[in-house]
């Protein structure tokens, strides 16, 4: 017996469980620089806890939801949802209509899955959750383009949002991948909301590593038709090995950055500012940027201030077509494309807040 945890109340679960695994990713590197001022190196992390995401991940799961029929009192219900921050009524899958509850504390949802396209994974004492990819594959359905891609990039990137935190988001593992939420929804094809998922998976990329970056990404991925730029032929945070000349200015074996066009040698990335970090962090991104350049490699300045506001990415984006010998990008109807760029570059929050 058991319950399992689905659509937005999966999703929040899975940022929850970030949270918890950002404060301890956190904890580590506190811990690491106390350690290196008394000259002591190499010691073993602690182990990420239970409730971390990627642990979560990475144990024990279902590829069957037949057994679970949630019986559960509300008090339960309230608990489970208290001690995971989670709002109620909480939405679970059942495997059969005559278990569909709606009193208050859950909503019963009534779907099959393949066994390849469904791991529920175990999140307490007889508590699932759907993976990251099919909550985002089930949210397709009620959340539109924009706020969709939003999302899926935060799962497939290396960041959570948290209103708590200065910068307005945390570091953690991805969740899942544009692969992996494409191979769920193979197997799912009667599912509602699969063509919502496959047509915005054409926009998504993986490995964002923060708000601004989703914003621009999501700007330059989307065609003209949708009021983007259609500069969508880019990669965001892949490695890029460093030959002698690059790993003599900076000694890494290879680097980031923001955006990359590979076709092109041309990399976006975005200026100094509070961002990047510390003074330390915006020093080495420079010594990247000039080791990139001695690679051959064009680095392109993007100012936040600049791309927020509709001129500013216009020109933006004006300038980076030309660079890669592109049609100078003009969105279809200027007003919506103003309200998308305001939309994107605003304030952050998951759909369910």
């Amino acid at each position: 017996m058991g319950f399992c945890l689905s659509h937005s109340t999966a999703a929040a679960f899975w940022c929850w469980a970030s949270r918890i695994e950002a404060d301890a990713l956190d904890q580590r590197k506190r811990e690491a620089a106390q350690l290196a001022e008394v000259g002591i190196w190499n010691i073993e992390p602690l182990p990420l806890p239970a409730k971390a995401a990627s642990v979560i991940l990475g144990g024990p799961h279902l590829r069957r939801c037949s057994a679970l029929r949630p019986q559960i009192s509300a008090k339960e219900v309230r608990e489970f949802a208290g001690q995971h921050e989670l709002a109620l009524p909480l939405h679970i899958t059942v495997s059969d209509q005559a278990l569909r509850q709606k009193k208050g504390v859950t909503v019963g949802h009534v779907q099959a899955y393949s066994e390849e396209s469904a791991p529920f994974y175990s999140v307490g004492e007889n508590a699932f959750a759907v993976s990251p990819a099919l909550a985002l594959i089930q949210l397709a359905r009620d959340l539109d383009l924009i706020d969709w891609l939003v999302l899926a990039y935060e799962f497939c990137g290396t960041y959570t949002l948290d209103k708590s935190h200065p910068k307005g988001f945390r570091n953690r593992a991805p969740l899942t991948s544009a692969e992996q939420i494409a191979q769920a929804a193979d197997q799912l094809p009667g599912l509602k909301g699969i063509k919502n998922v496959r047509r915005a998976l054409k926009y998504l990329k993986d490995g964002s590593a923060s708000p601004m970056e989703t914003a621009l990404a999501i700007a330059l991925a989307l065609p003209r038709r949708l009021n983007g730029l259609q500069l969508g032929a880019m990669e965001l945070n892949v490695p890029i090995e460093l030959g002698e000349k690059g790993r003599a200015l900076y000694p890494r074996s290879a680097c980031r950055c923001d955006f990359y066009y590979p076709s092109k040698k041309i990399a976006l990335e975005y200026d100094f500012n509070a961002w990047h970090g510390t003074e330390e962090q915006r020093d080495s991104d420079a010594l990247r940027r000039v080791a990139l350049t001695a690679e051959g490699i064009e680095v392109v300045p993007v100012v936040f201030e600049q791309v927020r506001t509709y001129e500013g990415l216009v020109a933006t984006g004006a300038l980076l077509a030309k660079k890669l010998r592109q049609p100078v990008p003009a969105p279809a109807d200027e007003e919506a494309a103003r309200a998308l760029v305001e939309r994107l570059f605003g304030h952050h929050t998951h759909p369910w807040e």
